[in-house]
């Protein structure tokens, strides 16, 4: 009668595992850049070309608009910097008007 409920604490074991994981990092986004220059880490001119969300052993990606991806990657940046709403709202124009 115990082997027939193996499968089920195996499942219920690695839920468990996973939720631990989880809890331990948190979810996580990645950022994925498109025309990137050889060498180089994220310049100005590269495209946002997916947001994705990472949860667990699960990745999802977002079905975000370019204006959205080009938003989320300011803040990404600048995650640990404290901002004003002005300079939120500012900051990703003038990075995308001012790149070369």
């Amino acid at each position: 009668m115990v082997d027939e409920f193996a499968p089920i604490i195996e499942e219920i074991d690695f839920a468990l595992e996973e939720l631990a994981a989880l809890r331990a990092s948190g979810p996580n986004f990645t950022i994925v850049h498109r025309f990137r220059a050889a060498g180089t880490n994220c310049a100005p001119g590269e495209e946002v070309a997916l947001v994705s969300l990472g949860y667990g052993s699960r990745t999802i990606p977002l079905r975000l608009a370019l204006a959205l991806r080009i938003f989320f990657e300011y803040l990404a940046r600048h995650r640990h910097i404290s901002q004003s709403a002005a300079q939120i709202e500012a900051g990703p124009r003038w990075t995308y008007e001012n790149r070369p």
